[in-house]
């Protein structure tokens, strides 16, 4: 239970710095340097334009722009998907990991046994987040019967993306799984599903 009470305070201070910090941002303007400082051992939060130099040992650092995003053409707000992230890297969940896990895993692997293809995605079933990837064009179609259509309840939805925001193609090490993006599709997922509560 103190846990949760930490967790949603946590989230609450990166949302009240983020939209403290959304006051300086206008359009157009670069702030590469600009980051929340997170203080792990009692969790507090501020923000401020560090470059690596001086970035201190006790503290972790996360770039403001993986926090907001664009509102309109001169705005900008709290990008919760981003706060996620950061609340998903202080206060890990199972689900969570294992589905970063699941996803990299099988599309590395597609990668390996199919080649990359521009065509290729990710998708998995609501109801247990198992990771396929696969080409559209390549899957064989199935027609449903009359009493597979009429039962509503053996339907699951599914949820499916591109396969090339998640992975990347790098000189030394080939396909590689794109972190960043992956962590970010996990968060958005556990924001949006009670699977992963």
């Amino acid at each position: 239970m103190e846990t949760n009470y930490l967790k949603e305070q946590f989230r609450k201070d990166i949302l009240k710095e983020v939209e403290e910090y959304i006051g300086y941002v206008y359009s157009d303007d670069t702030h590469f340097e600009d980051k929340l400082i997170v203080k792990e051992f009692d969790y507090s939060v501020s923000h401020g334009r560090r470059s690596y130099k001086e970035q201190e040992k006790e503290y972790d650092y996360f770039d403001m722009s993986d926090l907001i995003k664009k509102s309109g053409t001169f705005t900008f707000e709290a990008d919760p998907i981003g706060i996620e992230c950061v609340v998903l890297h202080y206060f890990p969940n199972e689900k969570v990991d294992k589905f970063v896990k699941d996803l990299e895993t099988s599309m590395l692997d597609f990668v390996k046994n199919h080649g990359y293809s521009k065509e290729a995605e990710i998708s998995f079933p609501i109801d247990t987040f198992k990771v396929y990837v696969d080409c559209p064009s390549e899957i064989e179609v199935t027609v449903a019967t009359e009493e597979e259509l009429d039962d509503e309840e053996s339907f699951v939805a599914w949820e499916s993306r591109p396969l090339r925001p998640y992975i990347s193609n790098t000189k030394n090490n080939g396909f590689v799984a794109y972190e960043r993006n992956v962590r970010r599709l996990a968060a958005e997922m556990s924001l949006e599903y009670d699977f992963f509560k």
